[in-house]
C-alpha cells in the first residue's frame, strides 16, 4: 500500500480496518455473532482512534469491504430471531470512520434489524479533506424507529441538535427504551432542552439515563 502512494499510517489503518471488516463479515455469513459470550452476543466494530483521519482515497479503497459487510448484515436476521429471551443482542460502532457512501450502506442494512442494544460511539468526525463523516443522528434515528425490539440506545460524541429532540423523545415512548446514553453529544444548551423534553414526556420506562459531558 505504501508503494501505491499511501502514508505508513494510512496503510496500517487500512490494512487493520480491512481485516476487521472481513473477520466480522465472515462470521455473519456463517450465521455467527462476531463478539460476545453468555447472555450477550453481538456485532462489535472498533477502529483506531489515535490514527489520522481517512481521506477520500482511503475511504474509496475500504468501500468494497463495507459493501460486503452490509450485505452480510442484511442477511443476518434469522440467527437473531432464534436467540433465547434472556440473550441480549447488540450492534456497536465505535470510532468507526465512515464516509457518506459507507454510512448509507450500514444504515440500510440495519433498518429493521432486531438488535436490542444499539451503540454508536465517537462516529462523528471530519476526514482529512474536512468533510463530516460517521453515522449521522438522522441516520441513527431512522434505524432506531425501524427497530421495535430496541431496549438500549447509546449515542456518544455526536452532533445532536434541537431538530432531533422531538424524534428522540418519541422513540423513548414508542420503543419502551429502558436505557439511554447520550454522553458528549449535544450542541451548547441543547442538552438542557433534551432533558426538559424527556421529563415532560409521558409513559417513559427509562431505568437509566446518561447525559454526562454535555454543556
Amino acid at each position: 500500500l505504501i508503494h501505491n502512494g499511501y502514508t505508513e499510517d494510512e496503510a496500517e489503518l487500512l490494512d487493520t480496518s480491512a481485516r476487521d471488516l472481513k473477520r466480522i463479515t465472515s462470521a455473519m455469513r456463517r450465521e455467527e455473532f462476531s463478539n460476545g459470550t453468555g447472555n450477550k452476543k453481538g456485532v462489535f466494530l472498533e477502529m483506531n482512534d489515535d490514527g489520522p483521519p481517512f481521506n477520500y482515497a482511503v475511504n474509496k479503497v475500504l468501500l468494497p469491504h463495507w459493501k460486503e459487510f452490509a450485505n452480510a448484515l442484511k442477511q443476518f436476521t434469522p440467527v437473531m430471531n432464534f436467540l433465547p429471551d434472556n440473550v441480549e443482542s447488540y450492534f456497536t460502532l465505535s470510532f468507526v470512520r465512515l464516509n457518506h457512501d459507507a454510512m448509507l450502506l450500514i444504515k440500510e442494512a440495519l433498518i429493521g434489524k432486531p438488535f436490542r442494544n444499539l451503540s454508536f460511539m465517537n462516529n462523528s468526525n471530519r476526514d482529512a479533506d474536512g468533510a463530516w463523516g460517521g453515522m449521522t443522528v438522522h441516520a441513527i434515528l431512522d434505524i432506531v424507529e425501524s427497530n421495535k425490539h430496541l431496549r438500549k440506545l447509546e449515542i456518544g460524541k455526536n452532533q445532536i441538535g434541537i431538530e432531533h429532540i422531538e424524534r428522540l423523545c418519541s422513540t423513548m415512548i414508542t420503543h419502551a427504551l429502558v436505557k439511554l446514553d447520550l454522553p458528549r453529544s449535544f450542541e451548547p444548551d441543547i442538552g438542557d432542552q433534551m432533558l426538559a423534553a424527556l421529563l415532560s414526556s409521558g409513559e417513559l420506562k427509562l431505568e437509566s439515563l446518561d447525559m454526562s459531558g454535555n454543556n
